[in-house]
């Protein structure tokens, strides 16, 4: 790191509300325009319309999981990890069978690819297309993200900090910021900018 703030800036606050209008909004922006499963467009949407709303309710309970960073900040990491851990794909999503992604031969489950961890309440019941397990997946990985932030970076959260988190929660265990760590972090940034665009700056 450049020091413990560098690439930090002032981060726009959004409601509960506002946020989660803004992460159904980025989600549509991530997704693939069309399923690579061949889902009908209309179930496609509406998942992608739960996987939002999933992403701003786990992130608006992501300081009792120990994440000190803002509910914004939180919700851009996991619009991040879900586009490039199972790129929104339904099949990874309901925890069926890929054609050719192996879920690390399967001790990876669900939209974050969470694996069996100290951190991990219920693993088997993460995967699933329905509002619940989507959250339960969404919060597990919010749980392992910010448990992995807190043992291998430092705050305040910016973008050089983001590099390591990302980079320990590809590879399990903390180290230098590894090409996709960085890569994931300029990505977290640009997502950031765009969920506060999509929401409500305050007056």
């Amino acid at each position: 790191l450049r020091g413990a703030a560098a690439g930090s800036r002032r981060v726009i606050p959004l409601s509960p509300m506002d946020l989660r209008i803004a992460s159904v909004i980025v989600a549509h922006f991530l997704a693939p325009s069309v399923s690579a499963s061949g889902e009908q467009p209309f179930a496609y949407h509406a998942r992608i319309d739960i996987i939002g709303e999933s992403v701003a309710d786990a992130a608006e309970g992501a300081h009792l999981l120990g994440w000190r960073g803002s509910r914004v900040q939180m919700a851009a990491a996991l619009l991040v990890l879900v586009d490039e851990e199972s790129r929104f794909d339904e099949r990874v999503h309901a925890g069926s069978r890929h054609p050719v992604w192996t879920a690390d031969d399967g001790r990876s489950t669900c939209l974050m690819q969470v694996q069996r961890s100290r951190y991990v309440q219920g693993w088997e019941h993460l995967a699933g297309i329905d509002s619940t397990s989507t959250f339960h997946c969404l919060s597990a990985g919010a749980r392992l993200f910010s448990a992995q932030y807190h043992s291998c970076s430092q705050w305040p959260v910016s973008q050089d900090s983001m590099a390591l988190a990302f980079t320990a929660y590809g590879v399990g265990h903390c180290g230098p910021p590894s090409q996709l760590g960085k890569d994931r972090a300029a990505k977290w940034a640009r997502i950031l900018r765009r969920l506060e665009q999509a929401g409500k700056t305050p007056s």
